[in-house]
């Protein structure tokens, strides 16, 4: 059954705190596999399609990911929205998921909720890094004066 959810993986290897994070071993695989594994874990996501940049310094991730058999698209190293846009335009799905390719703890179980969240409270966008926070901060805002 399709649920019309996508989830957007956003990873690249060019970061400056630790570069090649993305690549790194995790109980023996790259740390982006297992990020990987843990979106399509959720029954919820139709595909997992990982955004990285055009730059030279992604190709050995992109090798990696279609070696794998994982869905890559590239696009501009330094325009992240312009990687997600491109993703919407192609797939058109209903939800998209942002994960970060350097978040290995992401649970599957929240991802379910994301849509159902953003579909109650009507705004465009819930993001799964700072999943709580950044869902009060957007239910804050939104509650009249008198809800608070």
């Amino acid at each position: 059954m399709r649920t019309g959810v996508i989830a957007g993986v956003q990873a690249r290897t060019s970061s400056s705190r630790l570069p090649r994070k993305v690549l790194a071993d995790v109980a023996g695989k790259p740390l982006i596999l297992r990020v990987v594994e843990r979106a399509r874990a959720s029954l919820r996501v139709d595909d997992v399609v990982v955004l990285t940049s055009t730059d030279p310094s992604d190709d050995e991730l992109v090798l990696l990911l279609e070696r794998e058999g994982v869905p890559v698209r590239r696009g501009p190293l330094d325009d992240v929205l312009a990687r997600y846009e491109a993703l919407l335009k192609e797939h058109h799905p209903r939800y998209v998921v942002r994960i970060t390719g350097d978040s290995p703890l992401m649970t599957p179980l929240w991802i379910p909720m994301l849509p159902v969240v953003a579909g109650a409270a009507t705004f465009g966008l819930v993001m799964l890094a700072g999943f709580v926070a950044q869902l009060h901060a957007l239910l804050s805002a939104r509650a009249s004066p008198g809800d608070r």
